[in-house]
């Protein structure tokens, strides 16, 4: 198992950066990010590192037996695959409805589920991923309630509002560090195949 926590530790650490920088260039450019002539090609690169990621995960979550967590993460996936699709159609048609504000809304929904699910399951066990759950369980509502009222009439083209929800998307990429510190301390509790117990 440290080789798959090794591949785990560097997914997760692309991942992370690769949120990072997305969300650095969106604060700089605002929604003319979407008319790089390189985005859906990023997006589409994006969403295979995520979904590389959930595989890793997945497979974590089966070998240690937190099925309530391996359960959930399937639903997150489905959501992700959703919203990935609709944003791409948004993306590629500039066609932006109902369809896209339902997919985001439903990817939230879910996070906040297994963020719950983190807290109160036997992941909770490992005390990174109890940490990363209980932030979420903060963070999502949040970012959520920021949405929403982006999106309504009375925030719609509030400075402010779009700053502060840019802030946030930044804050999100930090978060994913502490799956990267939950499989630094999987590897260092792992021992090495060749390491020779004495007595």
């Amino acid at each position: 198992m440290r080789s798959y926590y090794k591949l785990a530790i560097i997914l997760f650490a692309i991942l992370a950066i690769d949120q990072l920088y997305h969300s650095i260039i969106r604060y700089q450019l605002g929604s003319q990010i979407y008319e790089l002539d390189y985005y859906p090609t990023w997006m589409i690169g994006s969403y295979l590192l995520d979904l590389l990621t959930t595989l890793i995960l997945l497979k974590y979550f089966h070998h240690k037996k937190f099925r309530a967590a391996f359960s959930t993460l399937i639903v997150v996936a489905i959501a992700s695959l959703f919203h990935y699709g609709t944003s791409y159609t948004w993306i590629m048609g500039r066609t932006w409805g109902t369809i896209d504000i339902v997919s985001f809304l439903l990817i939230l929904t879910v996070g906040l589920a297994f963020s719950i699910v983190l807290v109160v399951s036997n992941t909770k066990t490992r005390p990174y991923l109890k940490r990363l759950g209980v932030i979420c369980c903060v963070y999502v509502p949040i970012v959520m309630g920021f949405y929403i009222y982006a999106i309504s009439s009375t925030g719609a083209g509030n400075p402010t509002m779009a700053l502060i929800y840019k802030w946030l998307e930044i804050i999100g990429s930090f978060i994913l560090t502490l799956y990267i510190f939950n499989f630094l301390s999987e590897l260092k509790e792992t021992p090495q195949a060749n390491t020779i117990q004495t007595v």
